[in-house]
């Protein structure tokens, strides 16, 4: 108990501390002598109104602590006597009143060590009970401790038996797998939703990158994973920050907001070092996003709007004989933290007044009640919290429609109508009791997503504009995904780098002929929505508006329709594709970038069998265009060779899973091509044309055009594609080039040339 009133001490002191306006990633962390360290695998762990931070370490590992999540304080080792052995990814988790970590020695198994602070030391509590690399702890409702495991390329989950700390039964599925390398599970719950987060191919990979999945309901069991599922990734040619991977996640320090920490190598493909970044995360219904993965000025994570911590300073919260209360804005939407210490006493949480009585959450360690004025309105028996005299974290989160109540993360009641007004919040003084962090905000489930600042270029939901609350909506069909229905939606934009821009809009395919508008400041580009035909019937479908140009900086942008439904809007720098001819003959490389094993060779660029490698043309914004190429067919080596079209964050790395890009790939064999959507691994749409004439020939020739949501394959002379394919959930920008991943290739003549926009 000494350790933690001195750590709760310690977290007044940093109360008052002056924050910065903005961050840029990666965020420098440091030692006690200012030295930059390695912050991989970069895990941070929320409580009593702190964060913490620990990366995998050699020795022993370090411990940072912050209140802001940008500006941390080293704080040393929190394992002492070489008592870990090259721990990967160690992440702690808060039962039962005491914390655990759980690490990997080198990736070899895994072990648990506990201890009665965050800060450590952490001492052994098992030996190595294996299951591979990258375990995460979280806990049922019920109390039960369970723990994400890997199995192969997939996530799993299987529980932790309380006495040994041990696993024990089946592995159950979750389903969440990146079709190769997956590792670094991480979960986090936002009213019914669970959101798991995960990430995958090779750690020194320029397209290691992270993705969801999610689940409603209890947090075992099967989660849903979109076909486009990645949250971060950035694998740019050239581009700083890399290598993006091993997530976790939080919520913000105003409590309602959720936010991710990541690492990323800060020189394109340099060596093993890693650092920590931060990113926002947004959420609707079951779906997630990030505006990121940013770089440059993000605004640094805003504070609660009533805090403060009754071991130290109040902060905002005033002391009577009743106990301590803070005067909040008028609020039925909000979220609320307490941190209670009980030694046979009761805890009593004001939330606010309902009918002009009191609202409390009142708890006793057995019991857990929503109480207006005298009389409970709903109680539950609590699950075992552990040992009087811990500190516990009840959480709230009030709707009009709906209350969820956490201790611990472990959700204990949901109320349905609570019809609470925050006003007067605060903890009242009982015998037996005591708190510490307590704190107010008026925000609920994502109401700040609204108001967030969305980076661009990035995405985001047209939903979380700032009247977000109040306009039309249209239910998706997808896990409760909110599209909305236009009229005129703003949002609060932070353009980092002045130029063109496109925006991807993904509308409903009803809409087709109606005129959208996006507006900033004097600058408007109108267009209407295209018609999509594809031989699959959907719902919505994205295509690329024109250009328009956007200054650097904070804006409000509006994006306004005729009744149009919009799910989704990502900004994409605009590029344009040069008109242009290869003499291959003539050595001729100027404006080709040349990944892997593919090289200039005797009037042609090539590639061996059995050998892996890109050749790649053009700029991530290249939109319309067409490709021509005379190649000899490939006929030895195993995998697929030939072009692709409109890719982006390609990556090579010898260890890396094959097909590291999105886009489209145009696969060239004696039987004739096949044209697939890739994204990293996972094929999508595929169509495959024979060509009868490349079986007797030594060399083909094609056409290959990328034009809206149709890629469009011509044999020389042909005023008709052999193949099309359309997309509606279409890849509308990026290079082009040669891609193997085993089979041999060699081109004697390209060409690219820029399609006009119509």
């Amino acid at each position: 108990m000494k350790k933690m009133i001195a750590l709760l001490l310690l977290t007044s002191c940093l109360m008052g501390s002056a924050l910065g306006e903005s961050y840029s990633n990666p965020i420098l962390l440091k030692n006690s002598m200012g030295q930059v360290m390695d912050a991989a695998d970069p895990y941070v762990f929320r409580f009593n109104g702190m964060y913490y931070l620990y990366s995998t370490g050699a020795a022993e590992i370090r411990c940072y602590q912050s209140r802001d999540l940008v500006n941390w304080e080293y704080m040393g080792h929190c394992t002492q006597g070489g008592k870990v052995n090259i721990a990967y990814a160690p992440e702690v988790f808060y039962w039962r009143g005491d914390f655990y970590m759980i690490t990997s020695p080198m990736g070899n198994g895994h072990y648990i060590l506990k201890s009665d602070s965050p800060l450590g030391p952490f001492e052994p509590a098992t030996g190595n009970f294996g299951y591979s690399i990258d375990g995460s702890l979280f806990a049922l409702d019920n109390g039960e401790l369970w723990m994400f495991c890997l199995e192969g390329n997939s996530i799993k989950q299987t529980k932790i038996n309380e006495n040994t700390l041990k696993p024990e039964g089946v592995k159950i599925a979750t389903g969440a797998n990146l079709k190769g390398w997956t590792e670094g599970p991480g979960l986090i719950r936002r009213g019914e939703w669970n959101y798991l987060t995960f990430c995958g191919n090779h750690y020194l990979s320029t397209g290691y990158r992270v993705a969801w999945a999610s689940r409603k309901g209890e947090p075992v069991g099967q989660y849903t994973q979109r076909q486009e599922s990645t949250l971060l990734i950035n694998s740019e040619y050239g581009t700083q920050n890399g290598g993006l991977g091993h997530s976790s996640n939080f919520f913000g320090p105003d409590l309602e907001s959720i936010y991710t920490s990541y690492h990323c190598h800060s020189v394109y493909g340099n060596g093993h070092t890693r650092y920590y970044c931060l990113d926002r995360l947004l959420t609707n219904g079951g779906m997630m996003y990030s505006t990121g993965p940013s770089a440059d000025n993000m605004p640094v994570p805003e504070m609660p709007e009533a805090y403060g911590d009754l071991q130290a300073d109040a902060g905002h919260f005033i002391e009577n004989d009743q106990g301590y209360f803070a005067a909040v804005q008028p609020a039925s939407r909000f979220t609320q933290e307490c941190s209670f210490i009980l030694n046979g006493g009761m805890a009593a949480w004001k939330m606010g007044s309902r009918g002009g009585e009191n609202a409390m959450i009142t708890v006793d360690g057995e019991q857990i009640a929503f109480v207006v004025g005298h009389e409970a309105q709903t109680t539950a028996t609590l699950p075992e919290l552990g040992r009087q005299g811990r500190i516990h974290i009840l959480r709230i989160e009030h709707t009009p429609e709906k209350m969820y109540v956490s201790i611990d993360s472990m959700q204990v009641l949901t109320v349905d109508n609570p019809g609470v007004t925050a006003d007067t919040v605060g903890a009242f003084k009982t015998e037996g009791a005591n708190y510490s962090f307590i704190a107010h905000t008026g925000r609920a489930l994502g109401d700040g997503d609204y108001t967030a600042v969305k980076s661009l270029p990035g995405k985001f939901a047209a939903v979380h504009a700032l009247d977000g609350s109040e306009m039309r909506v249209a239910d998706t069909g997808e896990q409760e995904e909110m599209a909305a229905v236009l009229g005129s939606a703003s949002y609060n934009v932070r353009v980092q780098k002045a130029g063109k821009y496109r925006f991807d809009l993904t509308v409903s395919t009803l809409d087709a002929g109606k005129e959208i508008t996006i507006t900033l400041g004097d600058t408007a580009m109108t267009c209407a929505v295209p018609s999509y035909g594809g031989k699959k019937k959907a719902a919505f479908f994205t295509f690329a508006t024109p250009e328009i140009q956007l200054p650097q900086g904070d804006h409000k942008l509006t994006i306004s329709g005729q009744d149009v439904t919009i799910r989704m809007a990502e900004a994409f720098l605009s590029a344009d594709m040069e008109d242009r001819t290869w003499d291959l003959s003539k050595g001729d490389k100027k404006g080709l970038t040349p990944l892997g094993f593919f090289s200039p060779k005797n009037g042609a660029i090539s590639i061996a069998a059995n050998k892996c490698g890109y050749v790649t043309v053009g700029k991530a914004g290249c939109t319309d265009y067409e490709m021509r190429v005379k190649f000899l067919i490939p006929r030895a080596g195993s995998g697929t060779s030939g072009f692709f079209l409109r890719g982006t964050h390609v990556s090579y790395f010898d260890n890396a899973m094959k097909d590291s890009f999105y886009g489209y790939s145009v696969a060239v064999s004696p039987l004739g091509l096949n044209v697939r959507r890739i994204r990293y691994g996972a094929v999508g749409s595929t169509e495959f044309c024979s060509v009868k004439e490349w079986a007797n020939q030594e060399a083909g020739e094609l056409i290959l055009r990328a034009e809206g949501n149709c890629i469009s394959i011509f044999l020389p002379g042909m005023e008709t594609p052999i193949l099309t394919l359309e997309d509606a959930d279409a890849f509308t920008h990026g290079m082009c080039g040669l891609f193997s991943t085993g089979k041999e290739l060699t081109v004697t003549e390209m060409s690219v040339r820029p399609l006009e926009d119509k």
